[in-house]
């Protein structure tokens, strides 16, 4: 096998190694009131931010984000943090809780 042939061929198993994990995404199970726990995939909770998913249930929900803050295990999610940063991890529950206002990504 020349040194071309090499090179593809790695290039090649490299690319199948690294493109599903680059592709991976985490789930998070979110309850809203009284609503059934629905999901929703994030792009990786190692980098996304509470203020993303927030504004990420925001819009699925079409909810004010001035008038609800995320929690998990009953602990309110600190807005300057990654949701990894924050304590969630892939497959956690997030509960969304009504509040008169909310300053948490605010």
């Amino acid at each position: 096998m020349n040194k071309m042939m090499k090179k593809a061929l790695c290039g090649a198993l490299l690319a199948a190694v690294v493109a599903p994990t680059a592709m991976a995404r985490d789930t998070i199970y979110v309850t809203v009131a009284d609503k059934k726990r629905e999901s929703i995939d994030v792009e990786d909770v190692k980098i996304v931010s509470v203020c993303g998913l927030k504004q990420m249930i925001a819009r699925k929900y079409r909810l004010d984000e001035g008038k609800f803050d995320l929690f998990r295990s009953g602990s309110r999610l600190d807005e300057d943090k990654t949701l990894k940063g924050a304590g969630v991890r892939s497959s956690s529950e997030v509960t969304v809780e009504a509040v008169s206002y909310s300053s948490q990504c605010n």
